[in-house]
């Protein structure tokens, strides 16, 4: 795969994308094991919050993969992967705040948002910011 041609985001590097990948299949796995160990211990209140990140790695895992121009075909069973943590997050969630309306996926919480900043005054510098609000 030429990840240049492919990617779908012009300012994704082949190199970040590979880091960020690893972090995320060590962190699933990681996390995995303490979500595992904290339900059998009948810890609600660690499991809960181990399987938000669990759910929230999988869900960048996720969007890294498309925004590198992955296919989208293979990326419908590990969006299966990401409901199905999501899911258990919310159970979990729910169990322990004893309140099911607690929201689970919170569409206004995406953290990555970018933006490129171009001075108008014609010049040439250009930076890239990590910013959640919009100028």
């Amino acid at each position: 795969m030429e990840f240049h041609k492919t990617r779908r985001q012009q300012f994704l590097g082949e190199s970040y994308y590979t880091a960020v990948l690893r972090s995320c299949d060590d962190g699933v796995e990681a996390v995995g094991l303490l979500l595992k160990a904290a339900v059998a211990e009948g810890d609600i209140r660690y499991a809960h919050g181990r399987a938000r990140v669990l759910a929230e790695t999988r869900f960048d895992r996720l969007t890294l993969r498309y925004t590198a121009g992955e296919p989208i075909e293979p990326l419908r069973s590990e969006l299966e992967q990401v409901i199905a943590a999501y899911e258990r997050y919310g159970e979990l969630l729910w169990s322990f705040r004893k309140d099911r309306n607690e929201m689970v996926f919170e569409f206004d919480v995406i953290d990555d948002y970018c933006q490129l900043r171009i001075p108008r005054d014609g010049g040439h510098d250009s930076t890239l910011m990590a910013d959640s609000v919009p100028p």
